[in-house]
């Protein structure tokens, strides 16, 4: 891991773009916690699926990224990828998509934004765990996770990454995911990842749903035809068998 340094120090003044791992990121202004504006700072933010995608995603990978966020992940896909790759980002939350946008400009990539809740199975219909409304709050850290109240927020609309795929035109040859907890659908739907998928690497959010859930969506995954060949803290890298 290199760590993040700023392209323009001053004494007594943040940087306002930082360079991780060769990436530039633009810090200033980002809706964030000051915590996660310091891990951008040091260079220690989303380690593991950065060392994850340099190791496991190779030139010309179709890329289905789940948890767009900053685009920060997503410029390391690009970079990863390139040439011949493709990138189809989805995200729920609409206010991050300038931020999304002016990250992967300011390094020179591309992707395809999309902006709904992702049920990370490949089914055509929705299950009906998803039927609860979904909205995001109102609140000066719009990284807010997702949640059932309203209270001001506003409600953000499902689709299946099937769905997903089947606008885009995507046959994924890999997922990277970080979405807050969804992926605990495993649990109850397989995730049935297509033929074309070669690597899935995923956050397992077991700080909201327990230790057990979540190595019930590990097994989830294994049982899909897949084999763990990476894990670091809670992110994990799958193989196809």
């Amino acid at each position: 891991m290199s760590p993040g340094k700023a392209l323009l120090s001053i004494p007594g003044i943040q940087p306002d773009i930082v360079e991780i791992d060769g990436i530039r990121v633009r810090v200033n202004d980002l809706p964030t916690s000051r915590k996660i504006r310091r891990h951008l700072r040091r260079g220690d933010y989303e380690i593991p699926e950065r060392e994850m995608v340099k190791k496991f995603l190779k030139p010309g990978d179709k890329v289905l990224e789940l948890g767009a966020s900053l685009g920060v992940v997503a410029c390391f896909i690009g970079r990863q990828t390139q040439p011949g790759g493709r990138l189809v980002s989805v995200e729920p939350n609409v206010d991050l998509k300038p931020f999304f946008e002016r990250q992967l400009k300011l390094n020179g990539y591309q992707s395809k934004w999309i902006n709904v809740l992702c049920c990370p199975i490949w089914e055509s219909e929705l299950p009906s765990l998803t039927a609860l409304k979904v909205y995001f709050p109102a609140e000066d850290n719009r990284l807010g996770r997702a949640g059932p109240s309203a209270q001001g927020g506003r409600e953000i609309l499902w689709e299946t990454a099937e769905a997903v795929c089947h606008d885009c035109s995507l046959e994924p040859d890999a997922v990277v995911m970080d979405i807050e907890g969804a992926e605990e659908v495993w649990t109850k739907i397989p995730p049935r990842f297509p033929p074309s998928v070669r690597i899935v690497i995923a956050e397992f959010h077991h700080q909201i749903y327990g230790i057990e859930t979540a190595a019930q969506a590990v097994q989830a995954v294994l049982d899909d035809g897949f084999r763990m060949v990476a894990y670091q803290h809670n992110v994990i890298a799958f193989e196809r068998k």
